[in-house]
């Protein structure tokens, strides 16, 4: 499942990945994590996997032989052709599951926006790294499973809530105008609690990456 997941969220982010890598990766990972494979489903260590190591190191005469010379991994075992039909049987089952929507909406345009509309209560010289931070932010709450918790919206407003706060700036107040906070400018388009828990959880992917 895992595998497949990865396989259609290539495709649909436009980042195609043929199935022989995605299988290779699999297989790659389940050795890091110590799972034990099978000798049968691993892949046999042929001239062509020496050749590839040494081409490595040759980036443009890879590329050469890639485009004269079609070099592709040897599927020749039956567990691995198993292996791929089960990853496209269960693409199937997917797309089924989700009735074939799969338009994602990120947090990127709602940020902008935002930060376009609350933009006389940021000094001009904060604008722009105040955009930037806030879609690192953004970023990195694909990390998690934000995405499938809340609305784009909510988390666009977050990050730039996160934004200001790690940029430790505080809003200016327009003449005449009473003075506010970040959340009060923001407060008409998240709830305070989703604000929190989205900040939690953005905050504690930021440590795990670290950690890492």
């Amino acid at each position: 499942m895992a595998a497949t997941c990865l396989f259609l969220g290539a495709k649909v982010e436009e980042e195609h990945k043929k199935i022989e890598y995605v299988v290779r990766e699999f297989l790659r990972i389940k050795r890091m994590n110590g799972e034990t494979i099978p000798e049968s489903v691993r892949f046999k260590f042929t001239l062509f996997n020496l050749m590839q190591f040494f081409l490595s190191f040759l980036p443009t005469l890879t590329y050469l032989l890639q485009i004269y010379v079609p070099l592709r991994p040897p599927f020749a075992l039956q567990e691995d052709k198993e292996l791929k039909n089960k990853i496209l049987l269960v693409e199937r089952i997917l797309l089924s599951t989700l009735c074939f929507e799969l338009q994602v909406h990120h947090p990127y345009k709602e940020c902008f926006q935002k930060i376009k509309l609350i933009r006389n209560y940021i000094a001009e010289s904060h604008r722009d790294e105040l955009n930037q931070v806030a879609i690192n932010f953004a970023n990195d709450s694909m990390r998690s499973t934000l995405c499938l918790q809340y609305e784009p919206k909510h988390i666009a407003m977050a990050t730039v809530f996160l934004a200001a706060i790690q940029m430790s700036i505080k809003p200016i107040s327009p003449r005449k105008e009473p003075e506010k906070s970040w959340f009060e400018l923001l407060e008409s388009d998240i709830p305070e609690m989703v604000l929190k828990s989205i900040c939690t959880q953005v905050n504690f992917e930021l440590r795990v990456c670290i950690a890492l």
